[in-house]
């Protein structure tokens, strides 16, 4: 009896341990982020590809460090995702490779996002940093929202505001024409020589600017 009962014992702590040892990796769902929101806790985003080799040694070093299982166990919700199962995720996160490891808050929000293996070090670091400081890092940008204008014409005022045809800009356009017949008649001499006159033309031009221009 005194025997099985201390087998009994060995067993459960042995199960205990092993628990204490291990992630409990979930699907991606909504109920995750709810349960987050609810607990308070942050989701992390493992994003693996099943061929890839950095991911398993992230696997076997990174997550099964006694250091940053404890972080992940108190204050996270552990999610691991293939990016063959989910290309949407995939696409989304692309950039990053494999693996992508992507913090979130409760709502959905992205904190941290890194590219690649993270050493056991580095990753404690990174999760105890965001408990300290929950506000997005450096690697989260926020996407500035594309204006569409209602009118894609010009209207008449932008048009009214067109640059003036000059004399100089009438000039470039007679060099143009020039150059184009020279070349449609087959004359490489006139056309290289008005080329270059034109390119002159243009140099005048320009230095004229910038002498008048004021000083800055």
């Amino acid at each position: 009896m005194l025997a099985a009962g201390a087998s009994g014992a060995q067993t459960s702590t042995s199960s205990a341990a092993h628990r204490e040892s291990h992630l409990n990796w979930r699907p991606w769902s909504d109920a995750v982020f709810a349960e987050a929101k609810r607990d308070h806790r942050f989701v992390l985003l493992d994003l693996e590809a099943v061929w890839c080799h950095w991911c398993h040694v992230m696997d076997a070093n990174t997550y099964s460090d006694p250091h940053v299982i404890r972080l992940l166990q108190e204050h996270y919700i552990t999610v691991k995702v293939d990016q063959d199962a989910r290309p949407d995720l995939s696409n989304r996160y692309e950039e990053y490779g494999w693996p992508a490891t992507v913090i979130f808050d409760g709502a959905g929000h992205e904190i941290v996002k890194r590219q690649g293996y993270l050493a056991p070090d580095e990753m404690a670091s990174m999760l105890q940093a965001v408990i300290d400081d929950p506000t997005p890092g450096p690697s989260v940008q926020p996407e500035g929202k594309l204006e569409l204008p209602g009118q894609p014409l010009l209207t008449s005022a932008l048009r009214a505001r067109d640059v003036p045809v000059t004399g100089d800009s009438v000039e470039c356009g007679r060099e143009h024409v020039g150059i184009a017949e020279a070349l449609r008649d087959g004359d490489d001499a006139t056309a290289a020589r008005r080329v270059g006159e034109h390119l002159q033309h243009v140099l005048t031009i320009v230095l004229a600017g910038l002498q008048a221009a004021p000083a800055g």
